[in-house]
């Protein structure tokens, strides 16, 4: 095919609005038209998780897709932290097979990103006040908010 980004339209439909399988066979041709052709899919990182999101259980093939699709160097923290908070809530409803797809992902997307591993790697007491010693009457005294502490304090361990 001359130019494969004719198909954009199509497969962006797909991907928002059609059935579980429309949507794994739209994702991977999204995923090779953003990779090879440099296709600028503004919603991608929101539909993903919501796709994501929705699902009770995963193929192989899309638990590599997504993997794919967040380690791309140019995703901020702030992009990123929510789907590891996603995966690990996944992580604990699916099977085994998903549970290790889910926590390689964020292990790795945690040691590939350097903002992340300042701040999940740090020589000392954190700096921002969390300590994994920390209870939640420590987190009370802090005045911060109780579910953001368990969420990082989970991560860091």
């Amino acid at each position: 095919m001359n130019n494969p980004l004719v198909l954009t339209e199509y497969l962006q439909l797909g991907f928002n609005q059609g059935s579980q399988e429309c949507q794994d066979h739209a994702l991977e041709s999204l995923v090779i038209l953003i990779g090879k052709y440099g296709l600028e899919y503004v919603d991608y990182y929101k539909h993903l998780y919501d796709m994501i999101k929705e699902r009770s259980s995963f193929s192989l093939k899309i638990l590599k897709i997504v993997e794919i699709s967040l380690k791309n160097s140019k995703l901020t923290p702030t992009t990123i932290l929510p789907f590891m908070k996603l995966l690990l809530r996944k992580s604990i409803l699916g099977d085994p097979l998903e549970i290790c797809w889910f926590l390689s992902i964020v292990l790795n997307l945690s040691k590939l990103n350097v903002s992340l591993r300042t701040f999940y790697i740090q020589d000392g007491p954190f700096r921002d006040g969390f300590d994994l010693g920390m209870s939640f009457d420590d987190v009370k005294e802090l005045g911060l908010e109780k579910l953001k502490a368990v969420e990082v304090l989970t991560l860091r361990k």
